[in-house]
């Protein structure tokens, strides 16, 4: 709930700086300009004036200030842009003279963004792409979060919702005359085609989804093997520092650690994990070989680490993703005993093979999550509503005309699940976890 309060805050970073960016929104944000500025300010245009304490007249701060009335601004509402000196003492001074300002209070993390949801400037997903693109640290991040925030998924979604409006608008009227001769049954058959069409392209937007939300978190690259095979010092070798402790000791990695790496602009997290092995009395150990079956489940790539002499086939390695099979320590052994194609031979106390193992990762994650327009699902719950969504368009075409009032409820639930999707209903309680992301002063 938005309340009648103007909110401010410092926009940009904290620290020193060269200039400081502090922002204002709500219905009273111009009365900082009278009481803070001796002379009018024309909207949208920057103008240099002395900033002044709103009760004492003391000089705060000499800088730029611009008025960007409602409601085209980024929260619908007036917006009042103070640009000053970035040194802290600046930058306190002209924050508590603005606190001073009755009805004026400090903007809460993400307070900015939730006034243009409320107003209607930006809907959920474009508020959780500008959400991933402050946190964005590769360039697939933010090509993807950029293409969430200009609109492109909604743009979808809102597209696949008014079809679904469409068709249940048909079927409702189909109903209130289905004792009648002028239920045209051509046409209801052509509605269900509509429909069917509109089911196929959400399942191949969804079934893309693994490479939206792998872009977003970060490829899961997880090394699995037996104690002592060497995962540790390859992951070593790829961060280039000592992340994860090696020693000939087998058993040394207890817990999985994680390494968060770029690959070809792409966010790739490699993950060490404890060596798996059929028996064992250790009680923590074990704990760490469930931890790592579990790494295992829910990667996007594993890679499955021997050593010269072992077989691949001495573990039994579950995974949904991908699997790089790699012989370590080549260096001990003058022929290994499983090479093909599809196994790549490595030391990492000489170095031998390890640029091709890079290169070969780079390639696979290239090939899952790379080369491609922006994914239009990127987040759990994005999936989840559409997941749900597909679930009523399935059963209304499982049903078909047989029950015409069934097929309707089924329709009409699909596209309340879409708008649960662009945030258009119910999703109040989902408002504080998303914004609870957010900088103050966004």
């Amino acid at each position: 709930m938005i309340e009648n309060n103007t909110i401010f805050s410092l926009s940009s970073g904290a620290g020193m700086a060269g200039i400081a960016v502090i922002r204002v929104s709500g219905p009273n944000a111009f009365t900082s300009l009278d009481l803070m500025c001796a002379k009018s300010i024309t909207p949208r245009n920057a103008v240099l004036r002395k900033i002044r304490h709103p009760i004492s007249n003391e000089i705060l701060d000499e800088g730029l200030v611009l008025k960007f009335p409602a409601p085209a601004t980024f929260t619908g509402e007036d917006i009042v842009e103070f640009h000053i000196h970035g040194g802290h003492a600046s930058i306190k001074a002209v924050l508590d003279g603005l606190g001073e300002i009755s009805g004026f209070i400090q903007a809460e993390a993400g307070e900015f963004t939730r006034r243009a949801f409320a107003n209607g400037r930006l809907d959920l997903v474009e508020i959780e792409g500008l959400g991933d693109l402050l946190h964005a640290q590769t360039q697939a991040q933010r090509q993807q979060a950029l293409a969430q925030t200009q609109g492109l998924a909604s743009k979808v979604f809102e597209n696949w919702r008014q079809q679904i409006i469409e068709i249940l608008a048909y079927y409702e009227a189909s109903i209130d005359f289905v004792e009648e001769e002028d239920v045209d049954e051509r046409a209801l058959q052509s509605q269900m085609k509509k429909m069917i069409h509109l089911r196929n392209e959400m399942t191949r937007h969804l079934t893309d989804s693994a490479r939206g939300v792998g872009i977003r978190d970060g490829v899961k690259i997880v090394f699995v093997g037996e104690p002592n095979v060497g995962k540790s010092s390859i992951l070593n070798y790829l961060a280039n520092r000592d992340v994860a402790i090696v020693s000939d000791i087998p058993g040394t990695t207890r817990d999985t650690i994680e390494v968060q790496m770029d690959i070809d602009g792409i966010p790739v997290v490699f993950t060490d994990t404890a060596g798996l092995r059929s028996k064992t009395d250790d009680l923590i150990e074990r704990e760490g070989i469930r931890r790592t079956e579990q790494k295992s489940l829910e990667a996007d790539i594993v890679v499955w680490v021997v050593e010269s002499g072992q077989y691949f086939n001495d573990l039994d390695v579950q995974t949904h993703g991908e699997i790089i099979k790699v012989i370590n320590k080549i260096d001990k052994a003058a022929l290994s005993i499983e090479k093909n194609d599809d196994v790549l031979e490595i030391s990492v106390k000489t170095g031998q093979g390890m640029d091709e193992l890079l290169v070969c990762l780079t390639a696979k994650v290239s090939q899952l999550f790379g080369g491609k327009e922006p994914a239009l699902i990127t987040r759990q719950r994005q999936k989840q509503a559409l997941e749900s969504c597909l679930t009523y368009v399935d059963l209304a075409i499982n049903t078909g005309h047989d029950s015409l009032e069934i097929s309707a409820e089924h329709i009409r639930l699909a596209a309340v699940e879409l708008g649960r999707l662009v945030g258009r209903v119910d999703v109040e309680d989902l408002l504080d976890v998303i914004f609870s992301d957010f900088c103050v002063g966004k």
